[in-house]
């Protein structure tokens, strides 16, 4: 297989403003906060500016699979992929003036990414395999200081699996099983005290050493019983920095993910009514920083669904969502942003649907 892909974009302007107020808001806590008593906005202004943005991507792609023995096949596949990366930005100040300009140019040509992969047939039912792919991202748009600052090389790393998977039942009931093992060199993340720098939010960046991300994968899938269909799956993930002492590289990533759905079509006359349900449940995380740390405790969210079949053609479907109303956040992130979201509370949808 051989194949080519491309993308360009193109984006004229893109600005932020400022909202301020009449008078600066009082210090406010939890039992005595008015949200009606915050003082009124009385203008805006931008304070940063993107007037002209660009960035091209272009490949050319291939894949060869070999029958090496009866039971044995070979995959090798690559990219080889230009970048082209071109960005203007402005500072304004409060009287509408701009204070700073800069741009932001990088370009990279015929960069490889190959991969390959074993796959061993032990019988009709199971298979092993292995792959091995390399990891590459350019990253040129971010800049380290001091200023102006210079880019930061890309990040590289591979990706590394070993699995095996098979059918049960006479192939009703797929299974999967896998390792894997990631590794990234040179990742990008902004310096703590870097403050205002005038170009952007390009500067101030410093590439981070290796960061490693393992774990395992395992899913069950298919029909286990006549009219009963099920699909579970667990994944366990475990990642660090290498550089910082091994701490958790991603503290919003949590080490337990178990997923199961199932739905079973009633027998005899009530074979119309299909019903099942299933539950998302995962392990603790956490944001920290200087002088705060947000967490979430483990939590799972059951749902529920019952379907009729009305005719040949129509069918309705109510979908019960978070069954047991359960209060949760389903994104952390730092407390002066808004990355902190509650997961939605129980809520009802009824479809009706039609096939002609």
């Amino acid at each position: 297989m051989l194949g080519t892909d491309g993308q360009e974009i193109d984006h004229t302007q893109y600005y932020s403003t400022l909202v301020y107020a009449g008078s600066a808001p009082q210090p406010v806590t939890l039992g005595n906060f008015d949200p009606a008593g915050a003082p009124r906005p009385v203008g805006s202004r931008i304070y940063q500016e993107w007037p002209d943005y660009g960035a091209t991507q272009r490949g050319l792609y291939g894949k060869l699979k070999l029958q090496l023995a009866e039971p044995l096949h070979l995959v090798l596949g690559g990219r080889q992929a230009d970048y082209d990366y071109d960005s203007a930005f402005n500072m304004y100040d409060v009287g509408g003036a701009i204070t700073s300009r800069s741009i932001t140019r990088y370009k990279e040509s015929k960069i490889v990414t190959p991969y390959g992969g074993l796959i061993y047939d032990l019988n009709d039912a199971w298979t092993l395999y292995g792959s091995l792919a390399k990891i590459y991202k350019p990253q040129g748009g971010l800049l380290a200081g001091p200023l102006p600052g210079t880019q930061l090389d890309p990040i590289t790393g591979r990706s590394v699996e070993v699995g095996i998977k098979g059918e049960l039942l006479g192939g009703r009931l797929n299974t999967a099983f896998a390792l894997y093992r990631i590794e990234r060199e040179g990742e990008g993340v902004r310096e703590s005290n870097d403050g205002s720098n005038g170009v952007g939010q390009a500067c101030c960046y410093v590439a981070m050493g290796k960061i490693v991300s393992k774990g395992f994968d395992a899913e069950v899938s298919g029909e286990l019983l006549p009219r009963l269909q099920v699909a579970a799956g667990y994944t366990y993930n475990y990642n660090e920095n290498r550089q910082a002492d091994d701490v958790p590289y991603s503290t919003i990533t949590p080490k337990h993910l178990f997923k199961l759905w199932s739905s079973w079509q009633l027998p005899g006359e009530l074979n119309k009514w299909r019903i099942g349900g299933g539950v998302n449940a995962q392990s603790s995380y956490y944001v920290t920083g200087s002088n705060y740390k947000a967490s979430q405790s483990g939590y799972a969210v059951w749902n529920a669904f019952a379907q009729y079949r009305i005719d040949a053609h129509w069918t309705a479907s109510l979908n019960i969502n978070n069954l047991f109303d359960r209060s949760y956040y389903q994104t952390l992130s730092t407390r002066a942003s808004s990355g902190n979201w509650y997961g939605e509370p129980r809520n009802l949808m009824l479809t009706v649907r039609a096939l002609f």
